[in-house]
């Protein structure tokens, strides 16, 4: 069976000052490592074919027309299976053994080749692999004993290998360290070490490493203020995290609230997000965040559109989504939000392009609205506009954006309903 989420420990952890104010820039200009002006790198992606909002703009993407030739499926991917989708990538490990398809322009996916992976394939030879996390064009992952390994291509150096823009393979960084977790997204990544430090790495704009580097971040290091971390979420700008003892704290943009109700535009170190102490999970979107407690109960604060509220006015402070059930996990990264119920029903949220809410007819929900297709579900990933999860019956399955054949289906052929993976369902090998 899939683990559905992490529990939140208990031990002390020690106190933290509240975070520097950083407010500069308007939320229409563009970001820089000093949180103002524009970033010095060149790397900039379209997921949406949007404009210049400052999301993930304005790279020319892949034909929706199918390659020549197709990848084969693996023979087994065995029951035990971690699921992670990321901004154009999805990726299972199966048996300490690393899938990944979909996006593939800076050879991420090993491949020898710049074309986008449409289905399944394997990456490198380990066996160890227990933990990945896929980004837009890199990717870091835990492996034998918390061992971190980064690779891909990143003008932020997200990969946290000092002056290195490009890492062809799987490399390990921070060696002097054991992790329990790692995070990435499009100019940053973060983790937590055994003792529970968190470090982030990447781009430093809008404060959204959290450390007391400025500029480029170009290795793994400490978070300021000394926190002690149970888990970690990074979204495109801000970043936030539950602590050992159930406090959320978040640092980096601040324009939308979906740190708070704090003044300045930016954080560049935690600040804590109201008062409560049994926070259970918390996941940083683009311009919201949402954070499940330890009775189930989801709430959500930042942009109005994103935040399951059926109420026009923005939540500054973490407010109740507008369906009630007992929820056992939810996760996003973009501009929308899923989560999984205690019956095993996926429910989708935010923004709907390309089918992201596993639904058809609407452009946009900002209440919850069920997944198609009648299946009960054990895990469920977010990406930038698509989505993934596994079914009681061990298959894989994604809907929404396919133009970088993120679905795995072996097309590039977007779809509002969910559709298993080639080589899926996870029959345990012989």
């Amino acid at each position: 069976m899939i683990a559905l989420a992490i529990a939140c420990g208990t031990p002390d952890a020690p106190s933290a000052e509240p975070g520097h104010s950083r407010d500069s820039g308007s939320e229409s200009g563009a970001e820089s490592d000093s949180a103002s002006g524009s970033e010095s790198g060149s790397e900039s992606h379209t997921a949406s074919g949007s404009g210049s909002d400052g999301h993930l703009d304005s790279e020319t993407e892949p034909s929706d027309s199918e390659p020549s030739d197709a990848h084969p499926s693996p023979d087994s991917w065995g029951a035990e299976v971690e699921l992670s989708v990321g901004l154009g990538m999805s990726c299972v490990i199966a048996e300490g053994q690393l899938l990944c398809w979909g996006y593939n322009r800076h050879r991420q996916l090993l491949q020898g080749t710049t074309e986008d992976q449409l289905e399944p394939i394997r990456i490198g030879d380990r066996e160890d692999w227990w933990q990945i996390s896929p980004g837009w064009t890199h990717l870091c992952g835990l492996a034998g004993e918390g061992e971190l390994y980064c690779w891909g291509y990143s003008s932020y150096q997200a990969m946290g290998v000092p002056d290195a823009f490009r890492v062809p393979e799987p490399t390990r960084i921070a060696e002097h360290e054991r992790w329990i977790q790692v995070q990435v997204n499009l100019r940053h990544s973060c983790g937590i070490t055994v003792d529970h430090d968190a470090y982030c790495w990447g781009s430093f704009a809008r404060g959204r490493t959290g450390t007391a580097i400025g500029a480029g971040v170009v290795a793994p290091s400490p978070v300021q203020g000394g926190l002690k971390f149970e888990s970690l979420s990074t979204g495109e700008r801000h970043t936030c995290g539950v602590t050992l003892t159930g406090e959320i704290y978040c640092w980096g943009d601040n324009r939308w609230n979906q740190i708070g109700p704090h003044g300045p535009s930016a954080y560049d170190a935690p600040v804590r997000v109201g008062d409560r102490s049994d926070w259970h999970k918390v996941v940083a979107g683009d311009e919201h965040t949402c954070a499940m407690d330890l009775d189930g109960v989801i709430h959500c604060w930042g942009d109005s559109s994103y935040d399951g509220r059926d109420e026009p006015e923005r939540a500054v402070v973490p407010t109740p989504i507008s369906l009630s059930k007992e929820w056992v996990d939810l996760s996003t990264l973009g501009r929308h939000t899923c989560a999984l119920s205690a019956e095993g029903e996926a429910w989708c949220w935010g923004a709907n392009v390309n089918g992201g809410l596993g639904v058809d007819g609407i452009g946009h929900s900002q209440t919850p609205v069920m997944v198609g297709g009648g299946h009960t579900w054990m895990d469920l990933s977010v990406g930038y506009e698509h989505s993934c999860g596994i079914t009681i019956e061990d298959v894989v399955m994604c809907w929404g954006r396919n133009a970088q054949g993120q679905l795995g289906d072996g097309t590039h052929v977007s779809r509002t309903a969910p559709g298993p993976v080639l080589g899926s369902p996870l029959d345990p090998p012989p």
